[in-house]
């Protein structure tokens, strides 16, 4: 069984069903990577200790990670994350882990980034981390969600869309009738403009986090379209 090694500093309540945790290692360690993910872990009331990888929502630092978790009511983790107070103890691995980096694509001019619920989280980082080169690079970030307020993060990049022409965001729910885009991400390469022409640039490169179902679907469309799978970086959950 592992120690606890770190604190919970920080809880954000975003929604009923989604929490942020702000967690600070009681060591130094390496700076992760944006985009990477930590395992968090807790021993639950018969002492088994159970553990879970979660993506990083904040920029890289020493020993504090912020994550944005979304509540699995019949789940072994997340009901005991939910229960948590602020200075409560908890396991965080050391070093962050991952391919989902944006270090792969930090030459391209035309990212495309796809997320559903709180696959949201790595782009969070990697936005925060190189909000720089949204000067000269030309980024689609696209979110579905199923209910308007689990558009986590949609003050943040707004105001990036405002501040940076080449950044577009493009946030749609799938459930309710609200004043934005209702369906799936895979709906706006059909009814998009400026999606179905970003996707016929072979040169695009392409990050996808969340659920498994839209990350086939969107392989699919972009392998139709000549964006092979070396142009890509997906991670499901």
């Amino acid at each position: 069984m592992l120690e606890n090694n770190a604190i919970v500093t920080d809880i954000k309540e975003i929604t009923k069903n989604i929490k942020e945790f702000t967690v600070k290692l009681n060591v130094d360690a390496e700076p992760f990577k944006a985009g990477q993910f930590c395992v968090l872990g807790l021993t639950n009331s018969e002492g088994k200790f159970i553990s879970r990888s979660y993506s990083i929502a904040s920029k890289p630092s020493v020993n504090t990670r912020v994550f944005y978790i979304v509540l699995v009511e019949d789940g072994q983790l997340t009901p005991l994350l939910f229960n948590l107070k602020r200075g409560d103890g908890i396991f965080m691995s050391p070093r962050g882990a991952g391919h989902m980096v944006y270090d792969h694509f930090i030459d391209s001019k035309n990212l495309l980034f796809c997320a559903t619920g709180t696959g949201i989280a790595p782009f969070r980082s990697i936005l925060d981390e190189y909000e720089a080169d949204l000067k000269h690079k030309h980024i689609h970030l696209l979110h579905g969600v199923r209910y308007k307020q689990d558009l986590g993060y949609k003050d943040y990049f707004e105001k990036l869309e405002k501040k940076y022409p080449n950044f577009k965001y493009y946030p749609v729910v799938s459930r309710e009738d609200w004043e934005g885009k209702r369906g799936y991400i895979v709906d706006l390469f059909e009814n998009e403009k400026e999606i179905k022409e970003l996707i016929e640039d072979k040169n695009l490169k392409v990050m996808m986090c969340g659920n498994p179902k839209m990350v086939e679907t969107t392989v699919g469309i972009l392998d139709k379209h000549g964006i092979t799978e070396d142009s890509i970086i997906k991670e499901e959950y």
